[in-house]
């Protein structure tokens, strides 16, 4: 039957007449039954949904009686709408006694007659209240054993009738299952007290136990469900190492597609008939046992995670016996069947992932990952069993100790995109789940796959882009291996200059022979000699000068010759003049770059004179009395400094400031308050815009302002002397223009300060 099979509780019907037909569609609109309380061996429990499949009855649905079947069949219905005592007694109520005989035989299952009242009864009853002699009398009197409800079709009390009618019904049905578990609960006491006893059976333990777990299942109460094989696996192992395991046929896994099938397809075999006549070997009742918690535990909400964790526990621990038993199975079968299990789980999750909330998404993630890392890892070894892929593709990964990562590679075949594929969905869900070394270990499998198959310029942009410095982290083989392969790589493509940078950090590394390093240096000095040719890169220069003032010049594509040679560096904007000290050389030629410091205070640090250009901006400033109206704080505050910025050479679009006290002032506050900000146009004066900015670690931004407007800002200022002083406070102000460009204006504004006015008398 399809509702077995869907795990809902079977209601059947018996229709006299078309009762069905008219009362079908209300009744099925109010199913499932929700928020039900059941008390059952004095424990309450909720069951949040309660599905019930109404089915037509037939002789033929009863299935023969085996001993500790689990059934779905908990209420049989009798419906009839006879308002005539004479067709009644005619026909109608040997039917109801032909019906009787054949449910009243099953045992743990509930009958109900449901005498619906034409309109014209409900109409007459009126009249007459007590409705004597009638059929529903009739009914009631003839079978005052059986359950009996009147379902009456009136409109204005509809949805009453209804809840009453649902309550009777959900009543019988909580009625049967409790009895039905009350005697699975009962024999598995009694099976298990005789355990140690001279002829027992697990198998017959587990067809109880089994049958209870499937009852719960019915009524949608997972974790009693869960429970019973969990028990049951519990047991198994004990009994194992007690008794051994003298009710299985034998070890299993010999039979056609055990080693590929679905683990989570339970119709694969009859398993629950193999139990039963102790026929089932171990290898189909682990793998049984296993899907039926995996089953169980998908049906619960974000329950794909649990059932992930139980799938790698699982599959780690089988696989070690299937490892032991490995002489009588077929060759490689243990790496076909993890694959084929870590696969078909992961497939069933997936499904079931798009309910699942983000933070146990996350977590699924994770443990997905290491599902489809244990397939990709059984993969490689076939791969390598069968002659499609190369050894020692994966030598490099299998220099980590502890990991498990088999050799992979090989010639193009369709068949080799899967380990590509795996591998791709696994380092997703590596970065998904946060274990970003994982999956740069996975990214190098892939390229290392790709480098087998001859595809350097694949395998070398995966390796370039890991990023990560594994010498410093203590990977010095796997960072050496990695730079091996990309020797070979750009040898192949003719990339000298990366060529060049991967020979230099091994040589820098000195980890290989001498005669390794002979080759090395070779490769260097082959691949200086190609670059000279054609010899192009970036030079830049940083001049540093008074108050820390920083420049950096530089000039693109320079051809550099052997010996010395002569460029002319350009800078975009120099702000502030003075005398400037070369402080940095930097060439980089790809990934190669060379730098040179210049030592201080010698006479190689060579100094410069630069003229400042046409300033970006025009910057000044003056000191006010703190004022209350500006709203700053009185505390320490005794002036307030406004810098007026005006004529920048383009419109600006936005603008960060951060002001820097060098002497005799500080700014206490500014990075806990606001500041007040005036806009107004040059030509007529009048302020355009006035904002309060707020103020985050000693910056601050400027709004959008044109090449006419005048924007002044208002600093808070705490001048530490009482006598007249120099204020010097320096202004950096990184700005973006109309046209998009980033540019960066700097200023030291000198600001003379006297004393406040003090009045004594």
């Amino acid at each position: 039957m399809d509702e077995i099979q869907n795990k809902q509780v079977v209601v059947t019907y018996s229709d006299s007449s078309t009762c069905w037909f008219t009362m079908a569609e209300a009744a099925i609109a109010r199913i499932p039954l929700r928020n039900i309380t059941w008390l059952h061996a004095s424990r309450m429990r909720l069951i949040d949904e309660l599905h019930i499949a109404f089915c037509p009855f037939s002789q033929q649905m009863f299935p023969r009686a085996v001993p500790g079947s689990p059934s779905p069949l908990a209420l049989h219905l009798f419906l009839l709408n006879c308002d005539d005592p004479d067709v009644y007694k005619a026909s109608v109520k040997k039917l109801i006694q032909d019906w009787l005989a054949v449910v009243s035989t099953k045992k743990n299952q509930e009958t109900l007659i449901v005498y619906v009242s034409p309109p014209d009864i409900a109409s007459k009853k009126s009249v007459n209240p007590f409705g004597f002699g009638s059929v529903f009398d009739r009914v009631k009197s003839d079978f005052s054993k059986t359950n009996i409800f009147q379902l009456k079709s009136t409109n204005t009390k509809e949805n009453t009738v209804w809840n009453e009618f649902f309550a009777k019904i959900r009543e019988l049905i909580l009625s049967s299952f409790d009895a039905k578990l009350s005697l699975y609960e009962e024999d598995t006491r009694r099976l298990d007290a005789q355990r140690l006893l001279p002829g027992w059976n697990y198998c017959q333990f587990f067809i109880l136990k089994d049958g209870a777990a499937c009852t719960y299942e019915y009524l949608h109460i997972i974790d009693d469900a869960l429970l019973q094989y969990d028990e049951l696996e519990a047991a198994f192992f004990q009994n194992l190492q007690e008794q051994g395991a003298p009710w299985f046929q034998s070890f299993g896994g010999i039979e056609p597609g055990d080693d590929s099938h679905n683990i989570l397809d339970l119709t694969r075999k009859p398993y629950h008939d193999m139990i039963l006549q102790n026929t089932i070997t171990i290898f189909d009742f682990r793998v049984y046992l296993f899907a039926r918690q995996i089953s169980l535990l998908l049906q619960l909400p974000n329950g794909i995670v649990e059932a992930c964790l139980r799938a790698k526990k699982f599959v780690g621990s089988f696989s070690r016996t299937l490892n032991e038993y490995s002489a009588g199975l077929a060759p490689y079968f243990c790496e076909s069947w993890i694959y084929s299990a870590c696969s078909s789980i992961v497939a069933r999750c997936d499904e079931l992932a798009i309910k699942t909330d983000n933070a146990n998404l996350a977590l699924y993630e994770g443990v997905k990952a290491d599902l489809l890392y244990f397939a990709r890892i059984q993969l490689d070894i076939l791969g390598a069993a069968s002659g499609l892929f190369i050894a020692s593709v994966h030598k490099l990964s299998s220099l980590i100790q502890g990991g498990n990562i088999s050799d992979t590679g090989g010639p193009d075949s369709q068949q080799q995109e899967s380990p590509i594929g795996i591998s791709d969905k696994a380092i997703k869900c590596f970065e998904i789940s946060q274990r970003k070394r994982t999956a740069i270990i996975m990214k190098g499998d892939i390229a290392s796959l790709y480098f087998a198959r001859k595809r350097y310029e694949k395998a070398s942009d995966l390796w370039s882009q890991m990023n990560l410095n594994l010498g410093e982290n203590g990977w010095h083989k796997m960072d050496n291996a990695i730079l091996e392969k990309l020797v070979v790589c750009y040898q192949e493509l003719n990339n000298f200059g990366a060529l060049l940078d991967c020979s230099l950090r091994l040589l820098v590394n000195g980890d290989e022979h001498i005669e390794e390093q002979e080759k090395y240096v070779n490769f260097v000095n082959s691949s200086v000699e190609k670059v000279e040719q054609n010899s192009t890169g970036v030079i830049e220069s940083t001049l540093l000068g008074k108050n820390n003032n920083e420049i950096i010049c530089k000039t693109e594509n320079s051809k550099l010759k052997p010996g010395a040679n002569i460029l002319r560096l350009h800078c975009e904007k120099i702000s502030v003049g003075g005398i400037y000290m070369v402080e940095w050389i930097r060439l980089r030629f790809g990934n190669v770059l060379f730098e040179y410091d210049i030592p201080k205070n010698t006479s190689k640090q060579n100094s410069f004179r630069i003229e400042e250009q046409i300033p970006a901006m025009i910057l000044s400033a003056e000191v006010l009395p703190s004022e209350n109206d500006l709203a700053y704080p009185a505390r320490k505050i005794s002036r307030i400094l406004r810098v007026e910025i005006r004529k920048p050479h383009v419109p600006v679009e936005s603008a960060s400031v951060k002001a820097v006290p060098l002497a005799n002032a500080s700014i206490p506050i500014l990075s806990e308050t606001t500041i007040r900000v005036e806009i107004k146009n040059s030509d007529s004066g009048k302020i355009e815009r006035e904002e309060l900015i707020d103020v985050k670690d000693m910056q601050f931004s400027l709004p959008k302002f044109g090449q006419n407007d005048i924007v002044s800002f208002f600093l808070p200022m705490l001048v530490v002397s009482e006598t007249t002083v120099n204020v010097d406070i320096k202004f950096v102000i990184q700005f973006i223009s109309s046209d998009g460009k980033e540019s960066i204006h700097s200023k030291n504004l000198l600001v003379r300060v006297h004393p406040e006015l003090k009045i004594s008398h």
